[in-house]
This record gives C-alpha cells, sequence and structure tokens, in this order.
C-alpha cells in the first residue's frame, strides 16, 4: 500500500468514525439502522446456506448487535466490530458476553482464515472507494478456504458516477433523513454499487448477485460469495433469496 493510499485511508476512518458517532450522539435509538429485530434478509440466507451451526460468524460492521443477537440464537460462534464505540457499547447491551470490538474495516483485528462466514448488512457501502480494494483484501484474509461472505447494498444505476455518493444519511430528533450534499452539515455519504461492478470487484470468488426492490425505497444489491470454486449443483446455486 502506497504511503499515500494509506494516509487517505487514515483521514478518511477518522472522518467516518466522527460521523457515525454523531448519528448516535443525536438520537441513539433512531440511527437508520438503529432497530433491535434481525435484517430481514438475515433470515432466508441462514436458512439456505450450508453452514455447520456451530461456524464462526463474523457480523461486519455490527451497530447494535441486532443481526448478531439472532446468529447467536441460531446456535453459532458469532463476532463483530464497527469503527463506531458507541455502536459497540449497545452492541454489549444487547449480548453482555458477546465478542465485538472497536475496529476499522480496512485493518481488521482477526488472524487468517478464521470465518465461516462474514455477513456485512450495509457496511461496503459506507466505505470510501480508495479503501475499497483494502476491505476486499482484509475480507479474504479472515474468511476461511470454503467461507462464504454476504453482502447487501444499494444499487447504483449504471450510468451514475462510482465515485460518487448515492445519497447522504443523517438523523435528527425525529429519525431518519436524507439530505442534499451540504457542506454546513455533517452528513454521511453513501455509495452504491451495480451487478457488473461487483462481479468485476469480486471476481476472485464465486459470486450469486440479485437485485431486488426495497419497499422502504430504493433498490439493493444481495450479494453471497463463495470462497471455494464449487462444482455440480447445491444449496449454492439456489436462490437465497425469495421475491
Amino acid at each position: 500500500m502506497s504511503a499515500k493510499k494509506d494516509k487517505n485511508e487514515n483521514e478518511n476512518s477518522g472522518v467516518s468514525r466522527k460521523l457515525f458517532e454523531n448519528l448516535y450522539n443525536v438520537n441513539p435509538e433512531k440511527v437508520p439502522w438503529g432497530y433491535n429485530t434481525p435484517d430481514a434478509d438475515i433470515i432466508p440466507l441462514i436458512d439456505k446456506l450450508d453452514v455447520p451451526p456451530n461456524a464462526r460468524v463474523l457480523d461486519a460492521g455490527c451497530g447494535n448487535g441486532k443481526n448478531s443477537v439472532y446468529l447467536r440464537e441460531k446456535g453459532f460462534e458469532t463476532y463483530g466490530f464497527d469503527i463506531s464505540s458507541k455502536a459497540i457499547a449497545f452492541a454489549h447491551k444487547s449480548i453482555p458476553t458477546g465478542d465485538f470490538v472497536v475496529a476499522d474495516a480496512v485493518s481488521l483485528p482477526y488472524a487468517e482464515e478464521v470465518f465461516d462466514l462474514i455477513v456485512d448488512v450495509g457496511l461496503l457501502h459506507s466505505i470510501p472507494p480508495d479503501a475499497w480494494e483494502s476491505y476486499k483484501k482484509e475480507t479474504n484474509r479472515i474468511l476461511k478456504p470454503k467461507g462464504y461472505y454476504f453482502l447487501r447494498s444499494f444499487h447504483r444505476p449504471l450510468n451514475y458516477p462510482p465515485d460518487k455518493p448515492i445519497l447522504y444519511e443523517n438523523t435528527d430528533q425525529t429519525g431518519r433523513s436524507y439530505f442534499e450534499r451540504d457542506p454546513n452539515k455533517e452528513q454521511f455519504p453513501i455509495w452504491g454499487f451495480n451487478i457488473p461492478q461487483i462481479r468485476d470487484f469480486f471476481k476472485e470468488f464465486k459470486i450469486r448477485v440479485e437485485r431486488y426492490s426495497n419497499l422502504g425505497g430504493g433498490d439493493r444489491l444481495y450479494v453471497v460469495m463463495s470462497k471455494e470454486e464449487k462444482k455440480g449443483k447445491g444449496p449454492w446455486y439456489k436462490r437465497v433469496l425469495k421475491t
């Protein structure tokens, strides 16, 4: 990694941490992802993938731990990280004995090839573009040779600039709000991806990607990747999202 890229990633991490902490400070119960039930896409994923009950699972960008609670209830050895210390404090309230740490997605405190499944619900699309490659390398490093990586992100239209955020996210005392870019407001930029971009970016993985419309607004991508090149048909080739 070049010194310039390293410096940019450190600066971006500092900005991201500050913005996330601000979101939790304003109204911790009403950050956009602050609900307490597991994400709706996690349940069919776990039902379909051939992950053993005692698998080691990482909740990447775990927030308040809502998905970690569900994953632990399913019998998995669950870990979680988030860039926000306030988010991790909430996660520990959800699971007092949980293995949650404050960490940056581009430099994770885990050994190589230790996770059977990594769950990323909305983390990648909140990472600046110049750090995507580093995050992918970290994901690949800590995932077992036969492991899975699940990603859900916002969809970006094909004619939309890939390095331009598709929206800016903030919260106020009433809950979730979206803003146009305003230099006077501290807002969190969210990037989007499309299917060709995802397939090219994760070309080292066996990949299954679908686009679907979210009733709450905006299309999403639902992506499952396998680190193992599999032959024949099996659970990997089945649709994991029912629409």
